[in-house]
């Protein structure tokens, strides 16, 4: 569990737990009690602390296994045997002691040392390993702006409101929910959640796949991106723009909305002279200074987390007329790879009005947008736009010109289909 770091001396921590915890959950399996297996070390451990197990000590048949072979010192106390549900008998049972008094509580289920919080990971597992299952979910919980893997994430899966199953993300941020599905009955809704993020859930439909296990990484939304979400679908995020170096440090927010200002009075009126149809939805520009790339490779996965088409960051500096803007574009499409720099020189950013952005930025934008249109399969404003990014750039780059080629096919497929 994330209680053990990669590469840290787990029986050392395994001690460490154990020793301050107050009540042992010993979960009784054939796999448990097999010789030479960590669950018997755990086991020992508990005896040297607790030589009479009574209040101290409660085991629990989780697969069958001979009574005989269930070592004396656990079977000197009452063995739980859950009737119905594992894990939630279970917890009963542990509430029932701790309603007396408080406790920290460890289980050994085949070299697993846990909090009372991981406890019900480790029952889920028992669970099915004495039921089976006859779904598998597995995958990696990670943020999706940053690709950084996150461990100790709740993956859940449901069906109709009713929990199937339960588990953490390991240290790696890696998870593997195992369940009883009944591939016929309908979706199973996975969910994730972790400190810090959105909850994150997807519909799954079991039936549809072969009874192989199933792949799904998992991207979580840090909660402070949560209002940088692009609505309409189409249109670009300003990131955090660095502010002068004599500029105080809280002087960035400022920045980013007034180049999103700018950027958008840029874009409306190009978009405007556009031959759009009238029902064609518009791109928008969204101020986020929350969304700070550490890399300048991470702008395109801000991009595809935040849903936009573009993610545009940069810096500025401060000269005797104005400011120089320096620009970073980057698409979720890897079409701008690596981001297009451009630069701006002398930009009055005191009077919006008046100023503008190069032509180079306003170009790479445009690309993207063209290719979100496309995939949104709004071909008029996909060739409208990839003509006016191609005007701005002064040249047609080669994913921008195949852009704009399948869009005026699929267009000329429509108007035959029409004809026809």
């Amino acid at each position: 569990f994330d209680a053990l770091s990669p590469g840290e001396d787990f029986d050392g921590k395994i001690r460490e737990e154990l020793a301050s915890s107050q009540l042992f959950l010993f979960l009784i399996s054939p796999d448990s009690l097999a010789p030479g297996g960590y669950a018997l070390t755990e086991l020992g451990l508990a005896r040297q602390r607790w030589p009479r197990p009574r209040g101290r000590v409660l085991p629990v048949m989780v697969g069958d296994t001979p009574f005989d072979d269930i070592d004396p010192y656990l079977r000197s106390v009452t063995v739980l045997q859950p009737v119905g549900d594992v894990v939630a008998e279970v917890l009963a049972r542990v509430d029932a002691i701790a309603r007396r008094r408080r406790l920290r509580v460890a289980v050994a289920a085949g070299s697993v040392v846990a909090v009372l919080g991981l406890a019900v990971a480790a029952l889920w597992i028992a669970r099915d390993r004495m039921l089976g299952s006859d779904a598998l979910i597995r995958g990696l919980v990670e943020d999706s702006a940053t690709g950084i893997s996150l461990p100790g994430a709740v993956v859940e899966a449901r069906r109709a409101g009713t929990l199937l199953g339960a588990t953490q993300s390991d240290g790696e941020g890696r998870f593997s929910l195992a369940f009883r599905a009944r591939r016929k009955a309908g979706a199973v809704e996975l969910t994730a959640r972790h400190d810090d993020y959105d909850p994150w859930s997807q519909s799954l439909d079991l039936s549809a796949v072969s009874s192989e296990p199933v792949e799904r990484n998992v991207g979580l939304l840090a909660s402070g991106l949560r209002d940088c979400r692009m609505n309409a679908g189409s249109g670009v995020v300003v990131g955090h723009i660095l502010p002068p170096v004599d500029s105080p440090a809280t002087a960035g927010s400022g920045f980013a909305e007034r180049i999103a200002q700018m950027l958008d009075g840029d874009l409306l009126p190009v978009v405007q002279a556009l031959a759009f149809p009238d029902n064609a939805v518009l791109p928008e520009v969204i101020a986020c200074d929350e969304a700070s790339p550490r890399s300048v490779n991470l702008g395109g996965r801000y991009a595809q987390a935040l849903g936009a088409d573009a993610f545009l960051s940069g810096n500025i500096e401060r000269t005797s007329t104005g400011f120089d803007v320096h620009t970073l574009v980057s698409d979720r499409f890897a079409l701008l790879v690596p981001p297009v720099r451009a630069f701006k020189r002398d930009v009055e950013l005191g009077d919006l009005g008046a100023a503008e952005l190069d032509d180079e930025t306003l170009g790479a934008i445009l690309t993207a947008i063209a290719r979100g249109y496309e995939e949104r399969r709004r071909y008029t404003e996909c060739v409208e736009v990839a003509v006016e990014a191609e005007r701005k750039l002064g040249r047609p780059t080669d994913p921008l010109r195949a852009t704009r080629e399948r869009c005026q096919s699929a267009l000329g497929l429509l108007d035959l289909r029409r004809e026809s």
